[in-house]
């Protein structure tokens, strides 16, 4: 995909944030990328300018989710891996975090949009 403007990139990420909710209330069922783009309020047709299909959209939202925890494996306590995963899955899941992460977001696209504007 080549670059994008801020604009499509907060349009991507509204889609990619809507894939998130759906497949935590409904697992992968339906047809996503219609539904994520519905109810990011973006035409489909807009949202097939980042994802083609639903796969494509899953492994954006796999690679947002690695990219999320790889940025926070310093939060991560010490122990044993079940309470290490318990920690990294309570990153993804809990509302305040998930706040946090899209404070950090919104903070990035406000970076990147400053230096578009360069």
């Amino acid at each position: 995909m080549s670059a994008l403007n801020s604009a499509d990139r907060r349009t991507r990420q509204r889609v990619v944030e809507a894939a998130f909710l759906l497949l935590a209330q409904r697992g992968l069922t339906g047809e996503l990328l219609k539904d994520a783009a519905e109810r990011a309020n973006c035409p489909l047709d807009r949202a097939q300018i980042f994802f083609r299909r639903d796969e494509d959209l899953v492994l954006a939202l796999y690679a947002r989710l690695a990219a999320d925890l790889e940025a926070r494996v310093g939060e991560l306590p010490e122990g044993d891996v079940a309470t290490r995963f318990r920690k990294a899955a309570s990153l993804l899941t809990d509302p305040a975090e998930k706040k946090k992460a899209e404070d950090r977001a919104n903070d990035a696209d406000a970076a990147a949009a400053a230096g578009d504007k360069k």
